[in-house]
């Protein structure tokens, strides 16, 4: 009996199970478990206890703590701010891109108006700059064309030129609307036209009787240097208007006679603060269209991205050196038409022989 009575007890704890759907009943089962259903019906908790013990678990499930939360944030804004500085370095490196191919192109048409007139362009044209002179070349003849027109009723028209061309200028110098067209290309108009005449790539044929070693025009054959050894174009930071240091040409109020002389005074003129000395806010690649040294032509006086002076208005006696705000170079485009970058820690007498045509006239 007793037997019996166990059997209908674990059959009764059996069925109850299968009704909650804990187990599948089969008749096996039923006759073979009664141990199981007896011996292990902790097993199957009741709906409370599933309930209850829910809830502990919940209780139980961790949190952030407010110094895990500050890490986790300090680690994001690390992340941010690597990545931004990538971004930066990667739109640098796009600009820097950017300005070479504007210096190649620059050279190259160049190039095509020395074949075709078996000279390169003069630096002054009667006050016209050689941008203007070789807009034929960059397939910019209507305006060409334009400007020449206007010219003829306006002799000083090269002064007031507004039209702007993408190709004159690098997108890493970012001064923008400008009532003139500025430029950030300068040609080469030789180490010093005080000491060694106009030198370079680009001559003042109106001053050839005053400066020597200045002829009237300059040929590639004439480059005893060789193409490759003596600079063609290089980059300048243009005039704006303001006070900038980078974007004037700052008065020496002394005339010096030595280059060496010069160029310690120019490089050393602001130790004494900006406010003790005059700066011109208008000349620096300031229209594009004006040909003269301190304009669109500059010299080899003194490194790159070094401080650009004159004495009084003699802008013929300056030192203006190629600058840009690619950090620690310039890039230049030289005779045969490669562009290379040369470094502001440049050899100052190897940065000079590259204003030369001929490195022996120093």
């Amino acid at each position: 009996m007793a037997g019996k009575a166990i059997k209908q007890s674990n059959t009764r704890c059996l069925a109850d199970a299968a009704s909650k759907g804990m187990i599948t009943l089969h008749s096996t089962t039923v006759v073979g478990s009664h141990s199981t259903c007896s011996n292990n019906s902790s097993q199957f908790p009741t709906r409370s206890e599933r309930q209850v013990r829910g809830r502990t678990l919940e209780k139980a499930r961790p949190a952030f703590t407010v110094v895990e939360l500050l890490v986790v944030i300090a680690i994001v804004a690390l992340l941010a701010s690597l990545l931004m500085v990538a971004i930066g370095g990667a739109r640098e490196r796009g600009r820097r891109l950017t300005c070479q191919s504007h210096l190649r192109q620059i050279a190259l048409a160049l190039q095509s108006y020395e074949s075709v007139y078996r000279q390169l362009p003069v630096g002054n044209a009667q006050g016209w700059s050689f941008h203007y002179q070789i807009l034929p070349h960059l397939e910019r003849q209507s305006l060409w064309e334009a400007l020449r027109t206007k010219s003829g009723k306006d002799q000083e028209h090269y002064l007031k030129v507004k039209d702007v061309v993408p190709i004159f200028l690098c997108p890493s110098d970012g001064a923008t609307s400008l009532p003139l067209a500025p430029t950030n290309y300068a040609g080469n108009a030789g180490v010093w036209p005080l000491s060694t005449g106009f030198n370079g790539a680009f001559v003042n044929p109106q001053v050839a009787d005053i400066y020597e070693n200045t002829p009237t025009q300059v040929s590639f054959k004439m480059i005893s240097d060789g193409l490759s050894n003596t600079a063609l174009v290089s980059e300048v930071i243009h005039a704006d208007g303001g006070a900038a240091i980078e974007r004037s040409n700052w008065d020496t109020v002394r005339k010096y006679f030595d280059i060496d002389d010069f160029a310690h005074e120019c490089r050393s003129i602001l130790e004494h603060g900006s406010g003790s000395v005059v700066g011109d806010p208008f000349a620096r690649g300031y229209p594009w269209s004006a040909g003269d040294v301190g304009f669109t032509l500059y010299t080899h006086v003194t490194p790159p991205n070094s401080i650009s002076c004159y004495h009084k208005s003699v802008v013929l006696e300056a030192a203006v050196a190629p600058s840009s705000y690619h950090p620690g170079i310039v890039h230049t485009a030289f005779m045969d038409g490669s562009v290379r970058p040369v470094s502001d820690d440049v050899d100052l007498q190897v940065f000079r022989s590259f204003g030369s045509r001929d490195s022996v006239d120093q």
